[in-house]
């Protein structure tokens, strides 16, 4: 059975596929405080278990750096994060993120959600 929840800046869906998908919400932004509560929200839908994360980052939104660098820290519990997004500068942004802040899983940036879902399912299936 799938597991919702709705944030300030995101809505989150625990699939029954077991991949977490975490969809921005248009015209957030993610500060700390709102990245802590995502962590927490994460934690209580998966519990212990590591979990394969689908971010669709499509819409208009920003990320505050410092949430950006407390989240980097927190993505132990990761199997792998697959982020959707069509916009110019996405594949910049995710590998300065990565560059800077070293998450503690494997990132990576699709154009194409069905192609993302392989991806996490190829990772989850390869732990």
């Amino acid at each position: 059975m799938a597991k919702e929840a709705v944030l300030e800046s995101v809505t989150m869906l625990l699939g029954d596929d077991g991949i977490l998908r975490i969809r921005i919400n248009e015209g957030a932004r993610i500060s700390l405080a709102q990245a802590k509560l995502q962590y927490e929200t994460i934690l209580r839908m998966c519990g212990d278990a590591r979990v394969a994360v689908l971010v669709d980052a499509t819409g208009d939104h920003e990320v505050d750096k410092d949430a950006q660098e407390w989240a980097a820290d927190h993505t132990s519990n990761r199997i792998a994060t697959a982020v959707i997004s069509s916009k110019p500068f996405a594949a910049i942004t995710l590998n300065l993120f990565i560059s800077l802040f070293k998450p503690k899983s494997t990132f990576k940036l699709f154009r194409d959600e069905q192609k993302a879902l392989e991806w996490l399912r190829e990772m989850i299936s390869n732990q």
